[in-house]
């Protein structure tokens, strides 16, 4: 109770701030990302009220990934998400789990996190404001954030639910890429998942 009280409180008093932060980049169409395009910048308050800002966690780029607890595609991924997360820090990234169903609130994503053993924070996205400017629709839907705040890669992370039958790793390849000075391609892959349930 004390835990989610606090973080109401804090939610309240950065919920304006954070609209002003995504602001910074209103010239970006959410139609139009690309990997010549800024990425929108954020700062979302965790359950605590501990501010997460993309400004100062992106030092060498960031993996921005746009979750559900509900979502069965989304939970097949889980594993996959834990190994690259794993493989992001080693390689000095930020990675950043983002739930901005309505329909999920904090404590579901506490114990959805808790109980899938994640090794990444995953922010709640009130009033879906980081979705809206990222122009994200579905879970799992990643953006690969270079230090320069260019998204690099957006789409799946990777071409099959079943691990067994993957066969293009996107979103790992585009990190390799970057991490090698190479050119990213696929550098925007069309996302498949379930529909992120807006707030209306």
């Amino acid at each position: 109770m004390k835990r989610n009280t606090l973080y109401k409180l804090g939610l309240i008093g950065l919920f304006f701030i954070n609209s002003l932060l995504l602001s910074e980049n209103s010239s970006a169409n959410q139609n139009e990302l690309n990997q010549e395009k800024p990425a929108p910048v954020f700062s979302i308050p965790n359950h605590e009220g501990q501010l997460f800002s993309l400004k100062k966690l992106n030092q060498n780029g960031a993996v921005v990934v746009f979750l559900s607890t509900q979502c069965p595609v989304s939970n097949a991924y889980t594993s996959r998400l834990i190994d690259l997360a794993r493989y992001a820090k080693k390689n000095k990234l930020t990675f950043l789990g983002i739930n901005s169903n309505a329909t999920e609130d904090i404590s579901d994503i506490l114990s959805h996190a808790k109980r899938k053993q994640l090794n990444f924070v995953v922010l709640k996205d009130e009033g879906n404001l980081v979705a809206d400017r990222y122009g994200a629709k579905v879970t799992p839907e990643v953006f690969f954030i270079d230090n320069d705040f260019n998204i690099r890669y957006h789409g799946p992370v990777d071409d099959n639910q079943r691990r067994d039958k993957v066969k293009q790793s996107y979103l790992k390849n585009a990190i390799n890429a970057y991490l090698e000075g190479e050119e990213i391609n696929p550098s925007e892959v069309e996302p498949k998942g379930c529909i992120i349930k807006r707030m209306r």
